[in-house]
C-alpha cells in the first residue's frame, strides 16, 4: 500500500512541479510577445535611438565570423567528443601502434 501511494504523490508532485515551473515561463513569454508588437515593429529602433554608428566594413564582417562562429562552437564540440572515442579506439587498439604514435 505504501509504494502505490508513493508513486501516487509522487506523480502528482512531479505534475503540479512542472506546472508550477512552466506556467510563469509560458506568462513572462506572453508579456514579451506583447511588448514587442506593441511599438508596431519600431522596438528595435526606439531601443537603440535610431543611432547607426559607422564602422569599416572589415570589422563589420569579423563581428559577423565572431558571433558565428560563438553559435557553431557548441555543436562542434560536441560532434568531436562524439567522434574522438573512434579515433582513439582505433589508434591505440589492441596494443598496435598507429602511423600517428610511431616511436621517436
Amino acid at each position: 500500500m505504501r509504494c502505490a501511494w508513493a508513486h501516487i504523490v509522487y506523480h502528482r508532485a512531479s505534475r503540479l512541479l512542472m506546472v508550477l515551473t512552466h506556467a510563469p515561463r509560458v506568462f513572462l513569454f506572453a508579456l514579451l510577445l506583447y511588448d514587442l508588437t506593441s511599438f508596431r515593429g519600431d522596438y528595435l529602433a526606439q531601443v537603440i535611438g535610431v543611432h547607426n554608428p559607422s564602422i569599416p566594413a572589415a570589422l563589420d564582417v569579423l563581428m559577423g565570423l565572431i558571433v558565428t562562429a560563438a553559435f557553431v562552437l557548441p555543436f562542434t564540440a560536441i560532434g568531436l567528443e562524439a567522434v574522438s572515442p573512434c579515433c582513439c579506439r582505433r589508434s591505440f587498439a589492441a596494443g598496435r601502434r598507429s602511423a600517428w604514435c610511431k616511436p621517436g
